[in-house]
């Protein structure tokens, strides 16, 4: 049996770790004790950190201490071992799988992600998660930043200038239900032709219009501990920031390709509970509930959280 205390030795140098000052058995109560002592925020969306560098989730109204662990995606022995630890769930597992897979494809990545869960502790004890409604529960999340779709959206051919001219914005879902729209500003032609100073008269087989997008991604999981033996997932929940909107296109008006960057800074979509996943993970318990975020251009879609 692979456990964590062999995942913590072999890979010592990319982990830090948090031991938590106190234990709680009841809902919620680590929201006052752990609001004094987690004070400083991080980088990472949702996570604090203390004077001494321990880390914890915020997860509604708890404050949930966790561990941190770095994982380079292009390490592969260090990646080996982590899909190999029984203790760690199969859905973070799956999840860096994907990660892996798409770091692969573009050979100028070199991703971190960074995982946070309360089973990374010291002596990985369950009396460090808080419960709901009598039940045990706990939040484990992974952020990677600075991940790029690829020119998921791309058209070529003569089809170009007609689809360009119609598609002036993103359209976003959460599983699958439409919640928000970023706008342009004008059409992808319009973009084209202001960059240019030329209007795009006759479509050609030589043109294209493609789009691609830089985002930050949090995906976390929460479980609840079911029968008080089996951590059960009960809710599956994600935040996307959209950092960057690239626009590459090239029309005949001068045969060639201009590459055209926008910056959104602070375009945020998440999952409806994203913040306060414990009372939906609870309730979710028997039928897990997965409130994936996608997004569509043009009538083509990207689901952040599976690239592959």
């Amino acid at each position: 049996m692979k456990k964590l205390i062999s995942l913590f030795l072999c890979v010592v140098v990319i982990l830090t770790f948090a031991v938590p000052a106190f234990a709680a058995d009841a809902a919620y109560n680590f929201a006052e004790d752990a609001s004094m002592k987690y004070t400083i925020p991080t980088k990472y969306d949702s996570v604090l950190r203390s004077q001494t560098g321990e880390y914890a989730m915020i997860c509604g109204d708890v404050i949930q201490p966790v561990g941190r662990m770095n994982l380079e995606l292009s390490d592969e022995s260090a990646v080996n071992l982590f899909l190999g630890t029984d203790d760690i769930p199969k859905e973070v597992k799956e999840y860096v799988e994907e990660l892996v897979k798409r770091n692969e494809l573009d050979e100028n990545n070199n991703l971190t992600v960074t995982y946070f869960s309360p089973l990374l502790l010291d002596g990985n004890s369950y009396t460090n998660t808080g419960s709901y409604n009598g039940m045990s529960m706990r939040t484990d999340g992974i952020y990677i930043e600075n991940m790029p779709t690829g020119f998921f959206f791309s058209v070529n051919g003569s089809k170009a200038k007609e689809r360009a001219a119609a598609i002036d914005r993103i359209t976003f879902s959460i599983a699958g239900m439409i919640c928000e729209k970023l706008g342009f500003g004008q059409s992808l032609l319009e973009i084209y032709e202001n960059a240019t100073g030329q209007t795009v008269v006759a479509a050609a087989s030589s043109d294209f219009t493609q789009v691609q997008l830089m985002y930050d991604n949090y995906r976390q999981w929460t479980y609840g501990l079911y029968g008080g033996t089996d951590w059960q997932l009960g809710y599956a929940s994600e935040k996307v920031i959209i950092r960057d909107v690239e626009f590459y296109q090239n029309f005949t008006v001068n045969g060639k390709p201009r590459q055209q960057n926008v910056h959104m800074p602070g375009k945020t979509v998440k999952s409806t509970h994203f913040d306060d996943p414990w009372a939906t993970a609870y309730y979710s318990i028997l039928s897990p509930l997965d409130e994936w975020i996608s997004c569509e251009i043009g009538g083509i879609t990207w689901t952040f959280a599976s690239w592959v």
